[in-house]
């Protein structure tokens, strides 16, 4: 049996976020690994880290960086780190180099990113009100 692609998504919170809400938080970057099995053992190994931050129900603040399996069941392993320690998290763990990592975390390249992603869907909102009205 031939395995599945799995995509990693690096995200940065873009504003302090007491709910994880995912309008706050930005794709930076996406990694495709192999299979789920290989994606889980990265991110345990990231998790393991020193620096990974434990988050135990408090509020993720900005610049915080998540790591996680696209699909986001709640039993595969989502380390967090800060802005200054990601860079080398993300190259020991996804093979990233820091100066694509580096220019990815930027807060003017989340910033951006951010704007586009309220930007679509304010768009996809509003067609989806005038599909309604049409119906």
């Amino acid at each position: 049996m031939e395995s599945e692609m799995v995509r990693i998504l690096v995200e940065v919170a873009q504003s302090d976020n007491p709910t994880f809400d995912d309008d706050k938080m930005v794709i930076v970057m996406e990694v495709d690994v192999p299979d789920r099995d290989t994606a889980r053992a990265l991110l345990e190994r990231a998790e393991t880290d020193e620096r990974s931050i434990a988050h135990l129900g408090q509020t993720i603040e900005e610049g915080e960086v998540w790591i996680s399996i696209e699909d986001g069941e709640i039993e595969d392993p989502s380390p967090c780190f800060h802005r200054a320690d990601a860079v080398d998290a993300l190259e020991m763990y996804l093979g990233i180099t820091p100066v694509i990592s580096k220019k990815a975390l930027a807060k003017a390249n989340v910033a951006r990113l951010y704007r586009e992603t309220q930007a679509d869907n304010a768009r996809e909102a509003r067609e989806g009100v005038d599909a309604a009205r049409e119906e």
